[in-house]
């Protein structure tokens, strides 16, 4: 399986990247690739072993799915490895520095859309956690 990397510097404490990254209440607040996007409701049992289930939809209501998946494997400040419901793999990285958390996502590529395409979708989600933690206070 095809695999991309993605990554965003946050200018933030772990603490706080931590929380705005798992935590479901902060999840509905950045989890969309564009504007024309929202996340309507989030669930998430943020354990080893425990599922998550977000709604996307368009905010014209032309569309939406469910982002759903299993946490794997987390390691608190560090790591969360989870599936999504078609099995594919994703890691993300918190790599602290002074002053600023570096979040790394390897993300399994899905076969329906050319990768560039989901590269940007991811990015664009992982910029917008950037920017919501960046503005947390």
């Amino acid at each position: 399986m095809k695999k991309f990397v993605i990554t965003a510097d946050i200018h933030q404490n772990i603490d706080v990247v931590w929380e705005t990254y798992n935590n479901a209440k902060h999840v509905v607040k950045w989890s969309f690739a564009s504007d024309d996007w929202h996340v309507t409701e989030g669930k998430s049992n943020f354990v080893e072993g425990g599922a998550f289930n977000y709604r996307m939809e368009a905010k014209d209501e032309s569309m939406g799915f469910n982002f759903m998946g299993t946490y794997d494997s987390i390691i608190y400040h560090q790591s969360i490895h989870y599936h999504l419901t078609d099995k594919r793999q994703i890691e993300v990285e918190f790599i602290k520095h002074r002053g600023v958390v570096t979040v790394k996502l390897t993300v399994d590529a899905e076969n329906e859309f050319p990768i560039e395409h989901q590269q940007k979708g991811w990015q664009a989600i992982l910029d917008n956690i950037k920017k919501y933690a960046e503005s947390y206070k």
